[in-house]
């Protein structure tokens, strides 16, 4: 799939995608890609997405459920590789005040940028908050800005890390909600 806002669910949603996977592919974008929505101004829950997401042009974003969200995205997974511009595991920019992003996992083994790189969330702006430290990412993924690898720290932009064997026990899911 390519275009300038471009998801493997849909390009732009206003509405709500819920209980929906999109598993294998390449989502290419050239302004906001996700691998279930490029840009999302409503609400995106309990989806699953492994595939590969690439937004390589100046100021795009690239992330493994939503390019842009202006809602709320929750109680989402992502596991493909994410190559761009702006990159995170989850929402590549999270704007205004609505804009949310809990509850997510994050198990990307790849996360190569250009001007951010980050686990959960890459950029927020015009009043979108930070998010709150209840996302999981994993703890050993590559991250990599213009080619260096970068140290990840736990924090609201990068969730708190956890291993491959932790991904597996209900105890995780569970704090989730």
């Amino acid at each position: 799939v390519q275009g300038d806002n471009v998801g493997g669910i849909a390009g732009y949603s206003s509405g709500t995608i819920s209980q929906c996977r999109v598993s294998e592919g390449l989502v290419k974008g050239q302004r906001y890609a996700g691998a279930i929505v490029g840009y999302s101004t409503g609400t995106v829950v309990d989806c699953y997405a492994e595939s590969y997401v690439e937004a390589s042009v100046s100021n795009a974003y690239a992330a493994g459920v939503a390019g842009r969200n202006d809602g709320t995205v929750s109680r989402c997974y992502a596991s493909g590789n994410i190559t761009g511009y702006y990159v995170a595991g989850i929402v590549g920019q999270n704007y205004g005040a609505n804009a949310v992003v809990d509850h997510c996992v994050a198990l990307n083994e790849r996360l190569s940028g250009e001007k951010s790189v980050l686990r959960i969330l890459s950029t927020f702006s015009e009043g979108a908050m930070a998010p709150e430290m209840d996302n999981y990412a994993d703890k050993n993924v590559l991250m990599t800005l213009n080619g260096i690898p970068q140290t990840v720290y736990d924090d609201p932009v990068n969730g708190v890390g956890i291993t491959a064997s932790e991904t597996k026990q209900s105890s995780t899911y569970t704090a989730l909600g």
